[in-house]
């Protein structure tokens, strides 16, 4: 299963959350069972929540990759 090998996670158009039936708690704490280190991070391009952090995360990877 992918989540298990996973750094990150993205959960994409969270904008609409409130207007389905997915409950993110309960799929966090899923993804957390198979890989406790992978980060989730919640975004929407759309309204553009979550993508500083999304932005920061890959900076950070590619600055730790070039350093090694």
């Amino acid at each position: 299963m992918i989540f298990t090998e996973a750094d990150v996670v993205l959960v994409n158009k969270i904008d609409l959350a409130p207007l389905l039936d997915f409950d993110i708690d309960s799929f966090t704490k899923a993804v957390k069972e198979l890989n406790a280190g992978a980060e989730i991070l919640q975004v929407s391009c759309k309204i553009g929540q979550g993508l500083k952090d999304w932005f920061s995360w890959l900076e950070s990877q590619i600055k730790s990759r070039h350093s090694q």
